[in-house]
């Protein structure tokens, strides 16, 4: 049979089999564009060597775990409860723009940094109590910055970002936040592509933090981690056959640094950035390399190369960070 006839032939012009076809062919994409990695806050004492091991191994990694980061050192029965939420996406699911993240891990969760919970303060080392809760309060005002305010989202301001941050760590990060020329920015903010905007709900976050005290004199560590999900305005892309076509998701381990003045100079007194990792999910792997997150819908290609991780990770504060990239 040659070429010419077999685009013609009955069951290929067939409107319903060509639907059927088209489905099929994005629930695939949609499947193997679900995994890629993504570095966030680089230790400021770190910077170079995690650049080089990004390098090395092809995803970005901002220090070594300790013992005090591990999960069981965590509150696990202190995160926000997702028990009636599924553990995955659907693959096909009827999406409502009021309630996009119906159906998904994410339908219960925060619309705001109250979605960070805490264990209660109580005194570590030098720090008392109102301290180490001054810190937890400092840390989620960071993190919704960084990730839940639509001026930095979609404006692309991160003013209110830098602000709360020590004067030292200001003056490093200003530069790299104003440069678009490399993705390097994305490593401390979420940003969306150009010509992309949320729908009014969301973004959602789960979450948990911890305190410990640093390697170093007068200095508290607050660890992190957190889901964050973000639902786009499709306009009037459809069809929408799931809540992977317009949701993406972050997720991020990250450790914050708390110093006071003495013993540290006031430029370097207050809050700056450890080391971390993170994964982003269900996304448009084009805009992600410049540093920008977009909805899988935009992208049509079907040659995404395959990944290897279950996508409950993703969502499971206690199942370890995804590590396979396929952007």
């Amino acid at each position: 049979m040659d070429d010419s006839s077999l685009e013609n032939h009955p069951d290929l012009m067939d409107p319903d089999w060509q639907r059927h076809a088209e489905k099929e062919a994005w629930t695939e994409l949609r499947a193997k564009r679900r995994r890629a990695k993504r570095g966030k806050r680089l230790a400021w004492t770190a910077v170079l060597l995690a650049a080089a091991l990004a390098a090395a191994v092809g995803v970005y990694r901002w220090g070594t775990a300790t013992a005090h980061d591990q999960g069981a050192a965590l509150p696990v029965s202190g995160a926000h409860s997702t028990s009636a939420a599924p553990s995955t996406i659907p693959e096909f699911a009827k999406v409502d723009l009021s309630r996009p993240f119906d159906n998904t891990p994410a339908q219960s969760w925060a619309d705001s940094a109250d979605g960070l919970t805490t264990p209660a303060a109580v005194k570590i080392g030098t720090f008392s109590v109102a301290d180490v809760q001054d810190a937890y309060d400092r840390v989620k005002k960071l993190i919704a910055a960084a990730e839940l305010d639509r001026r930095v989202l979609e404006s692309h301001d991160a003013s209110g970002y830098l602000a709360l941050l020590t004067p030292s760590e200001q003056d490093r990060l200003r530069p790299i936040l104003a440069n678009r020329s490399t993705n390097e920015f994305g490593n401390y903010v979420t940003m969306l592509a150009d010509g992309f905007h949320l729908l009014r709900t969301g973004p959602k976050i789960n979450g948990r933090l911890s305190a410990r005290l640093g390697d170093r004199e007068a200095e508290l560590v607050v660890h992190a981690e957190y889901v964050v999900g973000y639902a786009f305005d499709p306009g009037d892309y459809r069809p929408i056959t799931s809540p992977a076509d317009i949701e993406a998701f972050q997720r991020t381990a990250a450790d914050y640094v708390i110093r006071t003045s003495p013993p540290y100079v006031k430029r370097d007194a207050g809050l700056s950035l450890g080391a971390g990792e993170g994964w982003t999910y269900s996304m448009a792997c084009g805009p992600a390399k410049a540093g920008y997150l977009a909805p899988t819908y935009s992208e049509h290609s079907l040659h995404a190369p395959e990944g290897g991780d279950d996508q409950t990770k993703v969502f499971d504060l206690n199942a370890p960070m995804p590590t396979s990239s396929t952007c």
